[in-house]
């Protein structure tokens, strides 16, 4: 029985007509004992939390190399010193064949366990990416999910955040609870949030003072000022912009917004706008150290109305 746990999920429900004894959970490459029934009991609920002293230990963390290089026949011999030497002990395996589990007089009672499962649902696997398919039944299964790698996710792992950079997408947008509002989002989407509006903020009230200072004259006497007032500018447009990107990235991951056109634009145009913009205040704050360093070697015979003509055109480039 399989099931995906979301970003916002802390719980798990399943239910079975199937008679058990044993319930064991794995996540990724571990196992957990969940529960032991010594009688079978229908209709019952079994409600368990997943502690990490339920994990059922490898033999090579239990023993030393001496006894995990015997043959595993005679290397089971020894498996009821780990129950003895271990009392918290649950359960342990031997990914070559066994998982034991540790009896009220500390025995190990071991059985047969298939650890080399292959995870491509019967060789109809559909995950991209080097995903892992997982299905509920060996024989006419009803449900198939994808377990993806690092850096990948979707349905299908068909989606990568490996070329995001640094986009809010990949970093928050998971993150998001769907059709929830702000109040009763997760701790980073509020913090984010907070931030987001605190840079802004100060940023919005830093590009004006900027703007009111290098659009008087003197100041732009030089093409420094000019390149700073134009900086200037495109910061203001720049915090414009991020706090745009924000609030469309929270309102599209939380369903209020469903138009393909707006999805389509924030994917194709809004992280290139962020990066373009941030690339030329780059530029012109370089264009900024090159003409203070001409201008300290040319001193006197520097043109400053040749400068300026040559600056504009520079700006527009």
């Amino acid at each position: 029985m399989l099931a995906k746990v979301n970003f916002d999920q802390t719980d798990v429900r399943f239910y079975t007509s199937i008679k058990f004894h044993v319930i064991f959970a794995q996540i990724k490459q571990f196992y957990y004992l969940i529960n032991i029934l010594s009688k079978y009991i229908p209709e019952r609920n079994i409600t368990r939390e997943i502690l990490s002293s339920q994990r059922c230990l490898s033999i090579y963390e239990l023993f030393d190399s001496t006894i995990i290089n015997y043959h595993p026949l005679r290397r089971a011999k020894y498996y009821h010193q780990a129950c003895g030497k271990y009392n918290s002990l649950p359960c342990f395996y031997d990914l070559d064949t066994f998982m034991c589990l540790c009896t009220n007089d500390r025995h190990a009672n071991c059985f047969n366990f298939d650890f080399h499962m292959e995870n491509d649902c019967r060789g109809s696997n559909y995950c991209l990416n080097k995903g892992e398919c997982f299905q509920d039944l060996p024989q006419c299964p009803t449900i198939s999910v994808c377990s993806c790698a690092d850096c990948y996710y979707g349905s299908r792992c068909q989606f990568s955040t490996k070329t995001y950079g640094i986009s809010l997408d990949a970093i928050l947008g998971y993150h998001i609870r769907p059709n929830t509002t702000l109040f009763r989002q997760p701790k980073p989407i509020k913090t984010s949030m907070i931030l987001v509006i605190i840079i802004c903020f100060l940023g919005i009230i830093s590009s004006f003072l900027s703007i009111i200072t290098f659009r008087r004259k003197n100041p732009r006497a030089f093409g420094s000022g000019i390149y700073l007032f134009v900086s200037s500018i495109i910061c203001l447009f720049i915090m414009f912009t991020l706090l745009f990107k924000f609030l469309l990235l929270f309102l599209i991951q939380s369903e209020a917004v469903i138009q393909s056109w707006i999805l389509k634009s924030n994917c194709i145009l809004m992280d290139f706008l962020l990066r373009i913009l941030l690339n030329v205040v780059d530029w012109l704050n370089a264009c900024v150290s090159i003409e203070r360093v001409i201008v300290v070697n040319i001193g006197p015979q520097f043109n400053k109305i040749k400068s300026t003509k040559v600056i504009r055109g520079k700006i527009i480039l």
